[in-house]
C-alpha cells in the first residue's frame, strides 16, 4: 500500500509506467539540510586568523566540523568553542509552474532509468551564529566569512554541488552580519550572528519507461522490387515528418 493509491488522487501518480517500476520513496532530510552539510564541509577547511599577542602577528586557527550544527544543540551551554550553529527560519517554496500545471522534469535522465523532477526553489535566509571565547577569534572568524563566502571569480556568494543530492547546486550568499554583547561575556562566551540566505532547487527521482515504437508495413505486391520498397518507406517517412 502507497500513498500514491489513494482513490481520490486525481492525476497520474509518478511511477505508472509500463513495465511496472517502484514509486519513489520519501526522502530522509530536505534539501537545505544538504546544502548546510556542504557549506559546512567547506567552512571546516578554512585556516582563520586572528590577531596575535605581538603587533601584527596573526595565529591560524581551524573550527573542527564536529563543532559546525545545521541546528540549535539541545544544550547551547556545552557547545564547544569555537563553533559555526546555524539557526532555522522559514524558508519558502518558490515553483513558477501554475498551481494546475506539471512540475519541471529535468531533460537528461540521472542514471538511465529515472528522470529529476523539480518542484521548486526552497529559498531560505538563516542565522549563522559564530561562537567564540574570546574577542579576537570572534572578530577573526566574521572577517574570513567575509571573504569565504564569495571565493570565485565566476559568482557573487559561494555555491556547491550536492553528490549526496543529485549532483544538483546549492547557493549561499552572506547578507549580515551583527556582534551580540550580553551577560555571558562573563562565561568567556562570545558570539555574532550573521544572515545567509540559502537557495537550493527541490527535485526527486522517478521512474521512466522508454517508448520505442514500431511499424509493420504490409504491401499487396509480394514481388516487389528493391525500389519499390524505397519508396514506401520514403513516403512513411515523409507522413511521419
Amino acid at each position: 500500500m502507497s500513498h500514491y493509491d489513494y482513490a481520490n488522487l486525481l492525476g497520474q501518480a509518478w511511477g505508472r509506467v509500463f513495465p511496472k517500476k517502484q514509486f519513489p520513496t520519501m526522502p530522509a532530510i530536505q534539501p537545505r539540510d544538504h546544502a548546510l552539510r556542504a557549506l559546512f564541509d567547506y567552512l571546516a577547511m578554512v585556516e582563520w586568523r586572528h590577531e596575535g599577542a605581538v603587533p601584527g602577528s596573526t595565529v591560524a586557527f581551524t573550527i573542527p566540523r564536529a563543532n559546525m550544527l545545521e541546528e540549535k544543540a539541545d544544550d547551547m551551554t556545552t557547545l564547544t568553542l569555537p563553533c559555526l550553529v546555524a539557526d532555522p527560519k522559514r524558508g519558502s517554496h518558490v515553483d513558477d509552474q501554475p498551481p494546475l500545471g506539471p512540475p519541471i522534469v529535468w531533460e537528461n535522465t540521472y542514471d538511465g532509468t529515472t528522470v529529476l523532477v523539480e518542484v521548486g526553489l526552497y529559498k531560505e535566509t538563516f542565522s549563522l551564529e559564530v561562537w567564540a571565547s574570546t574577542r579576537v577569534a570572534r572578530r577573526a572568524i566574521l572577517a574570513g566569512l567575509d571573504i569565504a563566502m564569495s571565493p570565485t571569480e565566476s559568482y557573487a556568494g559561494v555555491r556547491f554541488t550536492l553528490p549526496n543530492y543529485y549532483g544538483v547546486a546549492c547557493w549561499f550568499g552572506l547578507d549580515s552580519t551583527s556582534r551580540i554583547e550580553d551577560a555571558q561575556i562573563s562565561s568567556r562566551r562570545r558570539y555574532a550572528t550573521c544572515e545567509v540566505e540559502l537557495w537550493v532547487p527541490v527535485v526527486f527521482r522517478v521512474p521512466i519507461g522508454f517508448f520505442e515504437p514500431r511499424m509493420l508495413v504490409k504491401v499487396n505486391n509480394p514481388e516487389a522490387t528493391e525500389r519499390e520498397w524505397a519508396n514506401v518507406s520514403m513516403e512513411i517517412l515523409a507522413r511521419d515528418e
